[in-house]
């Protein structure tokens, strides 16, 4: 084995206490262990969408009161369905979330290799949160990671 590698039993605990913190569920622990979280729809964000769709309105208004002056500022009650941008977000943003991990380790126990199932997002705070590195990269620390590891540490 590698030396200060750490134990796949203790791998598996950080994985495991990592999507816990995430609050994933352990949905079945066989070979390939399975996570699932379900993430619900944010009221910031319905806010900001109803907003966007209402600066988008409002800037077509606008060049349709400058295009076609006869309705004069008629154009403008487009703005008025903003708000389903919003309801349809809210509507459509709940989604559960899985994650299959497997770990796979070497014949002569010299390396443990984590295959992960995820989407993209997952995989990059995975990548992030977790000391372990992607397959065949190195890990550079940013100038900022250590700022980063104490303001977690403080807080």
């Amino acid at each position: 084995a590698v030396a200060n590698a750490p134990p796949t039993s203790a791998i598996a605990r950080d994985i495991a206490l990592h999507y816990k913190n995430l609050n994933f569920k352990i949905k079945d622990a066989s070979d390939v262990i399975t996570f699932e979280g379900a993430f619900a729809p944010s009221v910031g964000q319905a806010a900001y969408v109803t907003s966007c769709a209402a600066l988008g309105l409002a800037s077509t208004a606008l060049v349709l009161t400058i295009q076609f002056p006869a309705l004069g500022n008629a154009w403008y009650l487009m703005c008025l369905f903003s708000p389903f941008a919003g309801q349809y977000y809210w509507e459509n943003a709940e989604r559960v979330e899985t994650v299959r991990v497997k770990l796979v380790t070497s014949d002569d126990d010299a390396t443990t290799d984590i295959v992960l199932e995820a989407s993209k997002d997952e995989i990059e705070r995975f990548g992030e949160e977790l000391p372990y590195n992607m397959k065949g990269m190195k890990r550079v620390r940013g100038v900022f990671d250590n700022q980063a590891k104490k303001e977690k540490a403080e807080a």
